[in-house]
């Protein structure tokens, strides 16, 4: 599950069907993922499409959508980053976006800092869904979530 969520060597290669995996046992048979589309394309189309959407959303499933999506993207400019400052990374192994965060945080830019501490503070909320914070994910708007996802989809250009 772990390739779905960061930036990991096999990440870049899984495909839709790659998901059926790690559907419970009583789904596996019902749910037929057909397509062998990457998953990492079909994530940014469905982000994509999201933040074209003019109206604002209270769904949860956008919001992890969009989460994920914002992580990955922010996970490969950091690992960019790291390998243009031959900052090694594969000691990582756990909090796997914070940790490279820290890593290259010397080499980004005060606005890249900024939204450096987005990604970290917001996404996670999200991905990592609790009891405790469930009404409150639903409760607010994904305006916040879109206008991040414009930000690190353009952050090597600020």
């Amino acid at each position: 599950m772990i390739n779905f969520l960061h930036i990991k060597e096999k990440t870049k290669n899984l495909k839709l069907s790659d998901i059926r995996n790690f559907l419970p046992g009583n789904l596996k048979d019902k749910i037929h993922i057909k397509n062998n589309e990457n998953y990492l394309t079909v994530l940014v189309e469905c982000a994509e499409y999201l933040i074209q959407q003019s109206e604002e959303q209270i769904k949860l499933e956008n919001k992890i959508v969009l989460s994920i999506a914002i992580r990955l993207k922010f996970e490969e400019f950091l690992l960019e980053i790291a390998e243009n400052n031959d900052i090694k990374t594969n000691d990582i192994k756990t909090n796997q976006t914070r940790n490279l965060y820290e890593k290259v945080k010397e080499k980004l830019n005060g606005q890249q800092n900024k939204i450096a501490e987005d990604v970290n503070i917001i996404t996670p909320e999200y991905i990592h869904i609790n009891s405790f914070m469930f009404e409150p994910l639903i409760d607010i708007s994904d305006w916040k979530l879109k206008q991040l996802y414009k930000n690190v989809k353009n952050i090597k250009n600020i």
